[in-house]
């Protein structure tokens, strides 16, 4: 298991990278929504029975960023690997995923300048963002891994193959 969230190594199949991947968006969810409860809680006992609401709400949303920046960073290592490891079985270089992350940045610097210009063309900025992120995962999750060995290693076998016969197993 830890080897699937941790190590760049190997090729994994489309149900190994959609499990690891919900895996890793629940995993997220909770330490985030933990820790920004505790985090939440201290701050409202520390503010008593203070009508300030103002200053305990922007508290609140400052601690809510800070939160989900750390978890954002904690979550990126094992998101890149599972990716990776996708990449190979599809039997291309994990630093691929390098080409979605600069085509990603530079739609989200070109939208953030239009929207200073034009919020309807920052909204189609937006729109295109989300498409190509669409796509990528579209990309990873139903396309059909590379069949007997490639520079990356054997398939995977059983549960975490890239063949048909996965699904059969699983949703049969």
């Amino acid at each position: 298991m830890m080897k699937l969230f941790f190590s760049f190594k190997g090729r994994i199949g489309r149900l190994s990278f959609f499990i690891g991947s919900i895996a890793v968006v629940i995993a997220s969810a909770v330490i985030g929504g933990v820790v920004g409860g505790v985090m939440g809680a201290s701050r409202a006992a520390e503010f008593g029975s203070t009508t300030d609401i103002a200053a305990l709400q922007a508290e609140a949303a400052m601690g809510a960023v800070i939160v989900g920046a750390v978890v954002g960073l904690l979550s990126l290592w094992p998101c890149l690997a599972l990716v990776v490891k996708r990449l190979h079985d599809l039997g291309r270089s994990g630093w691929t995923v390098l080409w979605m992350i600069l085509a990603n940045t530079a739609v989200t610097i070109v939208a953030a300048i239009a929207t200073a210009l034009s919020p309807a063309a920052g909204m189609v900025g937006g729109v295109l963002i989300i498409g190509m992120l669409l796509a990528w995962n579209v990309y990873l999750l139903f396309f059909k891994g590379t069949s007997g060995r490639n520079e990356y290693g054997m398939p995977p076998s059983g549960f975490t193959g890239s063949d048909a016969g996965e699904y059969d197993q699983v949703f049969a």
